[in-house]
């Protein structure tokens, strides 16, 4: 059985949009500029994912990132990883009308 968050999100409708309207803005920031990286911690949905830097034996690199992949699709549309950047570096917009999440429960 699933916590009450899985739940929660497990009924809500997404509207795939084919634009992104959460992102980063320079992805060098996030890689060399931010050792904290709270995006990827604070938000609910797991939109940011920190990506290893995979090395020519199929091992990785600890601590070494290679990018950082954006899931837009599966946004939530709170707002947090922009509230929590210290460098500024997320954008975020809500999905064009018709588009991104419908709640449909609580």
């Amino acid at each position: 059985m699933g916590t009450e968050k899985e739940f929660k999100v497990g009924v809500d409708l997404f509207h795939e949009d084919t634009l992104p309207h959460v992102g980063v803005v320079r992805e060098e920031v996030c890689l060399e500029g931010c050792e904290a990286r709270p995006c990827a911690a604070v938000c609910p949905a797991g939109v940011f994912r920190l990506v290893a830097d995979p090395l020519g034996d199929g091992a990785t690199s600890p601590g070494r990132l290679s990018g950082v992949l954006v899931e837009y699709r599966r946004c939530l549309e709170c707002g947090a990883c922009l509230l929590c950047c210290p460098r500024d570096n997320v954008f975020f917009d809500y999905p064009r009308s018709g588009f991104g999440i419908i709640h449909r429960f609580g």
